[in-house]
């Protein structure tokens, strides 16, 4: 791989690997968003609301911190919502 390639493969790839060339799929699951102050969180919303909107996904949970990309000073309150979360999933059983 080198920077060239990667650059194109990227180009190539841009409507496939975007999120809402994903929401199909994801129409009918559980889905966690969560977001920070990294500058992601507008495309993230906007991907939630594609869930919600276009495919009529009630399952949508969003979650945003004020921190940065790694969560550094937000990681147990991260974790706690991502285990609440997780808690209020059906079992399956």
């Amino acid at each position: 791989c080198t920077p060239e390639s990667l650059a194109h493969e990227t180009i190539a790839n841009a409507a496939h690997w975007r999120f809402a060339s994903k929401a199909g799929p994801l129409k009918s699951r559980p889905v966690l968003i969560v977001t920070s102050d990294d500058g992601l969180a507008h495309s993230n919303d906007a991907f939630a609301n594609i869930l919600r909107l276009q495919t009529g996904n009630s399952r949508v949970k969003t979650v945003h911190f004020a921190t940065d990309h790694s969560y550094s000073d937000q990681r147990i309150a991260l974790s706690n919502a991502v285990l609440a979360w997780l808690a209020q999933l059906p079992t399956g059983n």
